[in-house]
């Protein structure tokens, strides 16, 4: 009998049978969805291990709340209690961008939850005169990465006027997402998880992935280097090295590798891998005992042959014998020499592969000295294993990805901060930063600034080419930069506000995908300059010329040319002339500026008067140029131009101004470094009228 029966005997009112209520049901998928249009989904908070909350708040708000969980930085067991983000009652909406990381080498799951306070009204004026973007509030996640210029498409997007929550789905990997939330009045944001995750502002995520590989990374370096360990102690052992080698095998041969060729080529990889990966860790050469050995661990004769002074370190200077000095060998002495290398080589081949083969006197010869060099080894095993993945990844003439684990190189960065203190000038153009740095090899970078003053801009010109590398808006863009003689400038200027802000410090952020970065040429930045400025009126005339400016120089000197007007809508032209041909030109509205410009001096009497007759020719090459508006010029060629004059001579240089129609206020200033005199700066005025 059903449960819900009664027991009482039955009477006439209670005639009618109780049915059992339906616990269970099979409905068709067609029929679900058509009664059931909504399906709400809670989810308990308190079985996630790692999660978070971030709250932003309109302080007219704040101070009519009381309490609040929130934490910063990365996922935690338990929620940290802190403050919330407050925003300016003035502002039309509060919104911030945030930055999430996730690294797993499994896929990962991670709850949203989004709480939006907005504005509703309280009369139905108000409420009808409200827009609808304003009536919900917006949490929008979308891929990011520092180097590139790539927009991605938003992952997930989440709209509501009260709360609502969602599911990122990630695939396995390291992913770096940029957050935004928006909202009229404040919004609260709730992440979980049971992936570990880093959740807050720009500096804590960079901060944390800062020369930090990936987890899928780690992973496969891992599972190389201990099948790399383990073939070692049996290297010897006749029944376990084959299988511990095909184990080897599987662990670092890549499985889009199909032909025989690109399997030759990677093992030709893996094996100078192994080799410079023991040299490392040594932090010397291999003696030829050693590199026998290695020889013999990885089956390859021709591992380091490479170099041939790493076999013969002690003939490599020795000079050939007299009968053989200024001669050609004759055919058969050629003949000979041969015959003799494919013995040697053939020789070679067989001892090393005899001392592969388990048993022989020569394979435990060859395990001894492996066992007596892989405690240093092992002592750092994270390290050595990472060198090992990272050389067959870079040096891998395959194109093609390898492994998985390259997918999370793109979110890979290391960062170097350069500060220098702002001057305290009310509402005036200041010069910032400027810096010469050399790159050692090709490396890509972008630079990111964190000012205090909202107005600056940041430019980087190759001092070998004078070309300025591209910019979009007031941010310059990443770009590969290759190693030249002269090196990059980079150069910030701006414009302090009415009430500067005290003890203020202005930073440049170098992002690149690893280390060495640029060296600078000095070891603390200079943020002090010589500066000749100049005020004046004009008057217009027929050939629109502003002004013109005769500096003179004693030694080499970089400097830095500003002209403005005091109307912003003027087009200006700013030259800069040596012996009468142009060099160096910028145009601008109502403000111009010449970055970087070399200001050579003559080191030679003789050379002025023959330039004088004959011209130089990196003038020429320089005028055409010039002529496309380059940032930079130098006046004259020299290789040594960073280096003190041996006998100095003046050379005049002639600035000039032009393009204006209006009758304006000039100011005109010329930015020098501290360290290199100026000898004079004095300024021939001409007006046409």
């Amino acid at each position: 009998m059903p449960k819900t029966a009664t027991e009482k005997p039955a009477t006439e009112e209670s005639s009618a049978v109780v049915s059992p209520i339906l616990q269970k049901t099979w409905v068709d998928l067609d029929d679900f969805a058509k009664c059931f249009q909504l399906l709400w989904v809670f989810h308990k908070t308190q079985i996630y291990p790692h999660q978070i909350q971030k709250s932003h708040f309109k302080s007219t708000i704040l101070s009519k709340t009381e309490g609040g969980i929130w934490g910063s930085g990365s996922s935690t067991h338990s929620l940290s209690t802190g403050s919330p983000a407050v925003a300016s009652p003035e502002c039309p909406e509060v919104s911030e961008c945030y930055y999430l990381c996730v690294d797993n080498v499994q896929p990962s799951q991670i709850l949203i939850s989004f709480t939006a306070l907005l504005l509703w009204g309280d009369t139905a004026e108000k409420k009808k005169d409200m827009s609808a973007a304003r009536r919900c509030g917006v949490l929008t996640a979308l891929p990011y990465c520092w180097t590139s210029v790539r927009s991605e498409l938003p992952v997930l997007t989440i709209q509501t006027s009260s709360l609502k929550a969602a599911v990122l789905n990630l695939p396995a990997g390291r992913h770096v997402l940029r957050v935004y939330a928006s909202a009229a009045l404040g919004y609260n944001v709730h992440m979980c998880s049971k992936t570990p995750f880093v959740f807050g502002d720009e500096e804590t995520v960079m901060s944390h992935l800062a020369n930090k590989d990936s987890a899928r990374f780690t992973e496969q370096a891992s599972s190389i280097f201990t099948a790399l360990c383990r073939l070692v102690p049996s290297f010897g052992d006749e029944q376990e090295q084959a299988a511990l080698r095909k184990t080897l095998d599987e662990a670092h041969c890549p499985q889009n590798i199909s032909t025989t060729l690109e399997k030759w080529e990677h093992y030709k990889v893996f094996n100078a891998a192994v080799y410079h990966m023991l040299c490392e860790a040594l932090g010397r050469k291999l003696t030829a005992d050693e590199r026998f050995a290695v020889q013999a661990l990885t089956a390859d004769p021709s591992l380091a042959a490479t170099d041939p002074k790493e076999y013969s370190p002690a003939y490599a200077d020795v000079e050939p014998p007299e009968i053989w000095r200024d001669r050609q060998p004759t055919d058969k002495e050629v003949k000979a020499v041969t015959v003799l290398q494919a013995g040697f080589k053939g020789q070679l081949v067989r001892e090393v592969l005899n001392a592969s083969k388990p048993g022989t006197k020569e394979n435990l010869s060859a395990s001894k000295i492996l066992l007596d060099m892989w405690p240093k080894i092992e002592s750092d095993a994270d390290k050595h294993a990472a060198f090992l993945l990272r050389y067959i990844i870079e040096n891998s003439k395959k194109k093609a990805e390898l492994y998985p684990c390259q997918q999370d190189e793109s979110t890979r960065i290391a960062f170097a901060d350069y500060s220098v203190s702002l001057q305290d000038t009310a509402n005036s153009w200041v010069l910032i930063f400027r810096e010469v740095f050399l790159v050692p090899k090709e490396m890509l970078l972008v630079p990111m600034v964190y000012s205090p003053i909202p107005y600056y801009a940041l430019y980087v010109i190759n001092n070998d080419t004078g070309e300025e590398v591209e910019t979009i808006g007031n941010k310059v863009v990443p770009h590969l930069y290759q190693p030249n003689k002269l090196g990059f400038t980079f150069v910030a200027e701006g414009v302090t506000p009415e009430v500067p802000p005290a003890d203020a410090t202005w930073t440049m952020r170098l992002i690149g995908l690893k280390e060495p970065f640029p060296k600078p040429s000095r070891e603390t930045p200079l943020n002090a300059f010589s500066v000749k400025e100049f005020q004046d009126y004009y008057v217009p005339n027929d050939k629109n010329v502003i002004c013109r400016y005769r500096v003179q120089v004693t030694s080499d000197s970089l400097g830095t040319i500003q002209f403005e007007t005091s109307k912003p809508d003027v087009f200006i032209r700013l030259s800069v002339l040596d012996q009468g041909k142009e060099v160096c030109s910028k145009t601008g509205k109502g403000e111009v500026i010449i970055p970087v410009f070399f200001f050579l001096a003559n080191k030679d009497p003789s050379c002025t008067d023959e330039k004088n007759k004959n011209g130089s020719p990196t003038q020429a090459t320089l005028q055409q140029r010039n002529a496309a508006d380059s940032p930079v010029a130098k006046s004259d060629s020299s290789t040594d131009q960073f280096q003190p004059p041996t006998e100095t001579m003046i050379t005049p240089y002639l600035v000039i101004s032009t393009w204006c129609r209006q009758r304006c206020f000039i100011r005109a200033g010329i930015w020098m470094d501290l360290s290199w005199p100026l000898f004079v700066c004095s300024k021939t005025w001409r007006r046409m009228r």
